[in-house]
């Protein structure tokens, strides 16, 4: 759902303009797997929790959902978030060997606030593989944030993806990034 109402903000050179990376072999800690994503989800795991919170995809979107929340309070609906997370967010910091994401990399730039508070590609840098990690969550735990505040449930299948794949059962089809 994030992903669906940050789409307008992009440049027309965003989603979709890039092709997916095609299976990676990645060490696991016990196995290897066989890795592949699309870049648009990797953009938005080179910024932290704070930019995306400044940014006005961010406020456009949380605007968005509390008054999807109080219409459905209204309505007597009880709501919830279900955070869907993507391969890198799962993948990446459970990677043994970073440098075999390297090839993810290829071709993406990092997002970073515009003068305007949108986001927008820093074309005259790359990201780097430590600082998708370290972002991995950022935007799960800025949803996490919003559905405390807001008194929402907030359901994260985050926990039982790493146990599943770290019992050698992946939770993911192969050339999907959900």
């Amino acid at each position: 759902m994030l992903q669906y109402f940050l789409k307008p903000f992009y440049s027309p050179n965003s989603f979709g303009s890039v092709k997916p990376i095609y299976p990676l072999t990645l060490d696991l800690p016990g196995r290897k797997i066989q890795f592949t994503c699309c870049l648009h989800y990797l953009e938005m795991q080179t910024i932290d929790t704070e930019t995306l919170q400044a940014s006005r995809q961010w406020t456009f979107f949380s605007n968005y959902m509390n008054t999807l929340v109080a219409d459905a309070r209204k309505q007597g609906a009880c709501v919830a978030v279900l955070f869907a997370p993507s391969k890198p967010e799962i993948y990446f910091p459970l990677a043994i060997d970073p440098e075999q994401l390297q090839p993810t990399l290829n071709g993406l730039h990092p997002l970073q606030l515009g003068p305007d508070g949108t986001l927008i590609s820093d074309n005259e840098n790359s990201p780097n593989v430590e600082e998708i990690q370290k972002n991995a969550m950022a935007g799960r735990d800025l949803l996490a944030s919003f559905s405390r505040q807001q008194g929402l449930g907030f359901i994260d299948p985050t926990e039982a993806f790493t146990k599943s794949i770290l019992n050698g059962v992946d939770p993911f089809m192969v050339y999907d990034s959900h």
